[in-house]
């Protein structure tokens, strides 16, 4: 018997390499996207990956270099709780340290830089 399909949010991590470098990645994204599974988390997460698979890509810069974005992991799945999507919608929670929101804080500030 299969369950009713739900939400979820799924948090992605791509990685970005330029073909040639020999310096370490410098730039991540991290991706939230909205999926449904009917086979709760673990059928979410697999769901998310190859969502995160088919979005790899790779595009020439304006050098004339390869960009590749390829996707590294499923960082995390949340269930949504709100059965109808609207305005105002829990889309995504976690809990967060001190430290934690320090370590956010900075890369925010960082990335506006």
């Amino acid at each position: 018997m299969t369950r009713e399909a739900v939400w979820f949010t799924a948090r992605l991590l791509f990685e970005q390499g330029i073909t040639g470098s020999t310096e370490p990645p410098a730039l991540f994204e991290e991706r939230l996207v909205l999926l449904k599974s009917d086979s709760g988390p673990a059928g979410a997460e697999k769901k998310a990956a190859r969502l995160g698979r088919d979005a790899s890509h790779n595009y020439t810069n304006v050098d004339g270099e390869t960009v590749t974005w390829t996707f590294r992991e499923v960082l995390d799945v949340f269930e949504l709780n709100n059965f109808e999507l609207r305005e105002g919608s829990e889309v995504y929670s976690r809990y967060l340290s001190a430290e934690d929101i320090q370590s956010v804080r900075a890369s925010l500030s960082a990335s506006r830089l």
